[in-house]
């Protein structure tokens, strides 16, 4: 899986944390993903597109380091739904959310992001 970073020196989720995401990230979720594309900071909420055609996952990085974990939440979130279900929903209900939110503290349980 290929990580792109857009204006990369701006972002707080930078290629290398990435990185390091996919290489845990279990085989059935890369098989689902061609690449992941950070794009320019969007702000404090993470914004994600997936697109199938590509299996490409667009999301937007913050600049405040303090915000690392809510985006690296939503980018593994994300990929676990690409990988169930092929695609992802224009909005993630809440219990989908918490699905798969489970899925990745199971997955990620004891990994970390320093």
């Amino acid at each position: 899986m290929k990580v792109v970073v857009q204006n990369g020196a701006n972002h707080a989720l930078t290629r290398g944390v990435v990185e390091e995401l996919v290489q845990h990230m279990p085989q059935t979720w890369k098989a689902a993903l061609e690449q992941i594309v950070i794009l320019a900071s969007c702000g404090a909420k993470p914004t994600v597109a997936f697109h199938s055609k590509s299996k490409s996952l667009e999301i937007c990085g913050p600049e405040d380091r303090k915000l690392l974990p809510q985006f690296v939440s939503e980018l593994l979130i994300s990929c676990s739904i690409i990988a169930e279900d092929g695609d992802m929903p224009g909005k993630i209900s809440p219990s989908l959310r918490r699905h798969h939110a489970a899925v990745v503290s199971g997955t990620f349980a004891l990994m970390s992001l320093h």
